[in-house]
């Protein structure tokens, strides 16, 4: 057993009449890099929140390297030695790479009230360059760069100052093998120098991979800790659920054909500065699925589907041959051409699902 870096000691947390949190203790190593997982919900993110100041915990301690910590905001979390990389866009807008590396640290560039932006961007430089992440340029707006870049640009933002701790909270999600494999060289390396990663990912075999230890939360509550040696994908999930998952929990049903009646079929679509020739066609009884990256046009896919988009170009075509209107804000039009829209607040808005297994109708959730 390694020596303890981080405790967390009976950390509570309620949202309303939600207990997020119910009374978690954990212990996190000196040079280990260890996975929390658990089903949505299970209060992962709840408890890295409270640790590095996103949230305020209702009770309980975090206490680092035997020193109590309380932070009420992401930088005074770093300036405890705590830092977050989350799986959303944690750069601003309209501001340079270099000013969102150091933002709320640019005392260091300050002199009698003035800041030396060279000073700022060619340090800021210096730790792209380390980084291997030479092609960004630090004077650059962040907005020049795709979000996969940005998304390195945090990297470099959350662990140029050496953290104690490094939370990675479902990053890997918002990233491609590049980056992914960027993200991992960087954990190895907070790991192999003595400090601690906290990593979160539903990717079960890249938990398995990645980790030293995993520890299991579900409904607020800590259910247990393996060693990465104990742990396989079955034992992990029947962790997560509290039961043992036998063959029929997950579907298996994949690539079976579905029916050769077009019920929506849609040519050339395109959006100016969203979506661009899109093309696809919805079968009887399918359920087709669009996801992506943030921004990458998939929440106006449904409304131009359905006709709410201003300047939507293309056509829209029903299995009978009726086109939809191009303006579905005129309601009662596209109600009558038998195509309805939904957005589901409660669920993942990260998807758009096309259904098309409602007789006569095609029903859009997003």
């Amino acid at each position: 057993m390694g020596e303890i870096l981080l405790r967390a000691e009976n950390i509570d947390k309620h949202f309303g009449i939600t207990h997020a949190l119910d009374n978690v203790s954990f212990t996190f190593n000196k040079g280990e890099i260890h996975a929390l997982i658990g089903e949505n919900g299970s209060g992962k993110s709840t408890l890295t929140s409270c640790l590095t100041g996103i949230y305020q915990k209702d009770s309980g301690k975090f206490i680092l390297e035997g020193k109590e910590i309380t932070a009420t905001n992401q930088v005074e979390a770093n300036h405890q030695g705590v830092a977050i990389i989350v799986q959303e866009i944690g750069t601003l807008s309209g501001l340079t790479v270099a000013e969102n590396i150091f933002l709320g640290n640019e005392d260091q560039f300050t002199k009698c009230g003035i800041k030396n932006t060279a000073a700022m961007n060619k340090k800021a430089q210096e730790y792209l360059d380390s980084y291997g992440f030479n092609y960004i340029d630090a004077t650059k707006v962040i907005d020049d760069y795709n979000f996969e870049d940005r998304k390195l640009v945090e990297i470099v933002k959350s662990t140029y100052f050496n953290p104690k701790v490094l939370v990675v909270d479902e990053t890997t999600t918002a990233l491609g093998q590049k980056g992914r494999e960027e993200l991992f060289k960087v954990m190895h390396k907070v790991r192999d120098t003595g400090n601690c990663v906290i990593f979160i990912s539903h990717d079960l075999e890249e938990v398995i991979e990645q980790s030293d230890n995993i520890s299991v939360l579900r409904d607020g509550v800590k259910i247990g800790s393996i060693t990465k040696e104990e742990a396989t994908p079955d034992r992990l999930k029947a962790l997560m659920v509290g039961r043992e998952i036998g063959d029929s929990y997950y579907r298996t049903d994949y690539g079976e054909k579905v029916s050769d009646e077009v019920v929506l079929s849609a040519k050339n679509v395109t959006v100016k500065g969203q979506i661009e020739n899109l093309n696809l066609d919805l079968h009887k009884g399918e359920i087709l699925g669009i996801g992506g990256l943030s921004e990458c046009g998939m929440h106006e896919v449904g409304k131009a589907l359905f006709g709410a988009s201003y300047y939507r170009q293309g056509t829209v075509t029903l299995g009978d041959g009726r086109r939809a209107h191009q303006r579905g804000y005129e309601h009662r039009g596209n109600r009558q051409d038998g195509i309805r829209a939904y957005h589901c607040h409660g669920r993942n808005p990260g998807t758009v699902t096309l259904s098309g297994i409602s007789k006569e109708r095609v029903y859009l959730h997003q």
